[in-house]
């Protein structure tokens, strides 16, 4: 099974990833990569025991590096004898669907975000594929309606990890080590720092919950990722400043223990004012048993259900967002039943064994022909 990829940081589709390949079952499959670009996923997929190839693709308009990179997977794909490509992107679809031509070998394509009608989506499209996977029933829509035509397209869930248990002192050890009270009500965001994400309508809620909440404490987790609106977070830190919030906004950085931090905090937000194809963070809080407030858009209204498991609010609305965070800063109970429905629904709906299965499964009826070009019931 060869998986190419056009990105080598840690975002969302590259964790999906990473799950993928260390949870396969390495009796059936044998994965291999290939990154279109150099980057510290390389590390992640050695540490994995996993083989894995660097392809330049460099720019898709120019051809002849387009050529090249092309040329060079299908190199790999007969020296290894490969039976599958698993395209993550639009992108790697670009040049791991190009590649399968003409050759006896399977090619699936994961869409991991909302497809908006950009040049990149329309070529991928264009390129037969044996089954095109989406992570939410919104981006299946937006395939839909983008192409309204496609066949084959199936849903699969990511899957989270079921994390350890929490030790007694784990949560007052994350507090103090992010300078925050014990006894804080603490409420976090996680996610890369774009505008699209809506980090600015979380500090504008923040504002309007210190006002009356003044232990209240706010968590950013995150940064700047793949050289995108690098002015945002100073734009962000300023905000900070404006508001006189900076002893009460913590600016986390890039975590690697996300789950762990979850368990530190009482309520996560998700705001985000640009089309959102799922959210695995908020997957994360709920199987922590946290309650969430996010935007009603997109695939974030797959996993919450209103007033059972979290709140959905209007985009870019920071005064809606500050009532539901408030309401459950003043309700203990209920942040309580909310995180618990929260967690059944997960272990229901989002393990890993559960996502595992489904692509595995997949994999086995394509290679076995079991598979036409209806999408599978």
């Amino acid at each position: 099974m060869l998986y190419i990829t056009p990105v080598s940081e840690r975002g969302g589709a590259e964790v999906v990833l990473l799950n993928i390949l260390r949870h396969h079952d390495r009796a059936r499959f044998t994965p291999i990569v290939c990154l279109l670009k150099a980057g510290p996923l390389s590390q992640d997929i050695s540490a994995l025991g996993i083989k894995w190839f660097s392809v330049s693709s460099g720019r898709f308009r120019n051809v002849f590096e387009t050529v090249r990179a092309v040329r060079e997977i299908r190199r790999i794909m007969r020296q290894y004898d490969v039976d599958l490509v698993f395209s993550n992107m639009a992108m790697g679809h670009l040049y791991g669907g190009l590649a399968v031509f003409g050759m006896p070998v399977k090619r699936v394509w994961f869409q991991h975000s909302i497809s908006s009608g950009e040049l990149i989506d329309r070529l991928a499209a264009l390129i037969p594929a044996d089954r095109l996977y989406t992570n939410s029933q919104a981006s299946l829509r937006a395939i839909r309606h983008l192409h309204p035509n496609a066949r084959g397209v199936q849903v699969i869930y990511p899957g989270t990890e079921i994390p350890h248990s929490v030790l007694p002192n784990e949560r007052a050890l994350i507090r103090r080590s992010l300078g925050v009270p014990e006894d804080a009500l603490v409420v976090a965001m996680v996610g890369r720092f774009q505008r699209g994400k809506g980090q600015h309508v979380f500090i504008e809620a923040a504002k309007a919950v210190r006002r009356q909440r003044s232990e209240a404490y706010f968590l950013l987790v995150g940064g700047t990722q793949f050289s995108l609106e690098p002015e945002y977070k100073v734009e962000l830190e300023d905000l900070v400043q404006r508001y006189r919030l900076s002893n009460a906004v913590v600016f986390a950085g890039w975590r690697n223990d996300v789950p762990g931090l979850l368990s530190a905090v009482d309520v996560l937000v998700h705001p985000a004012i640009a089309p959102e194809a799922l959210g695995l963070v908020v997957v994360e809080a709920l199987l922590q048993g946290k309650p969430v407030v996010v935007s009603r858009q997109g695939g974030l209204t797959e996993i919450v259900s209103e007033g059972e498991t979290g709140f959905l609010v209007p985009p870019g609305d920071g005064a809606a967002l500050a009532s539901k965070i408030l309401l459950l800063l003043s309700d203990e109970g209920l942040r309580k039943e909310m995180g618990e429905r929260g967690r059944k629904l997960v272990l229901k709906r989002f393990t890993m064994s559960r996502m595992i299965e489904e692509l595995e499964q997949s994999y086995v009826d394509i290679l076995d022909g079991r598979l036409s070009a209806e999408d599978p019931q």
